[in-house]
């Protein structure tokens, strides 16, 4: 592994960094899985965090442990969206440690708005309000449409306890969604 490997590198640096010819094939999947799924990743890491910050750094670090593990990866795509909303989680706790226990799990976390569109913001919040579990659950099948199957591997569940989970949160959040209209 070359230093160019190292935590913090940017995109560019880690796609267009020199590599070893024996690398050259590797990072030629990274880059179409990068293309394939980081628009995605970011938009479901922030509606599962919602944290721009959070999603910034989580996909950022996703792809650079990707890149770093090399082909003992079987499924690229399937390990970042794994390894991507791991790092969000930590980081989440991470912040929510130095901000005070009292704090809830999602209180005070989205970053710049003005990124995001004012109806987004209202999902994201209404979001915020759901379980951990029921949010990933919502946030795969629903923002970066997976399946209940693909989901459940990205999880590490079934894809019965998927359905359940997602069930009842599109029931809350219909609740939620449709206070916030009454209310405006």
């Amino acid at each position: 592994m070359g230093p160019w490997r190292g935590v913090g590198a940017s995109r560019a640096e880690l796609v267009t960094a020199p590599v070893n010819a024996s690398d050259d094939a590797w990072v030629d999947r990274v880059r179409t899985v990068y293309d394939e799924v980081s628009a995605p990743l970011w938009r479901a890491v922030v509606a599962w965090s919602a944290s721009t910050d959070v999603a910034d750094e989580a996909v950022a670090e996703g792809f650079a442990q990707l890149l770093r593990r090399g082909a003992e990866v079987r499924d690229p795509a399937a390990w970042v969206w794994r390894a991507t909303f791991r790092l969000a989680a930590g980081d989440l706790q991470r912040r929510r440690l130095r901000q005070g226990e009292g704090m809830t799990a999602l209180e005070g976390m989205v970053g710049p708005v003005d990124r995001l569109p004012d109806d987004a913001v209202d999902l994201v919040r209404a979001l915020a309000r759901l379980s951990d579990q029921q949010r990933r659950c919502v946030v795969l099948v629903d923002v970066a449409v997976h399946t209940a199957p693909s989901a459940a591997a990205v999880l590490g569940t079934t894809a019965a306890t998927v359905r359940v989970q997602l069930m009842r949160a599109r029931r809350h959040l219909r609740d939620l969604l449709t206070d916030s209209e009454e209310e405006a």
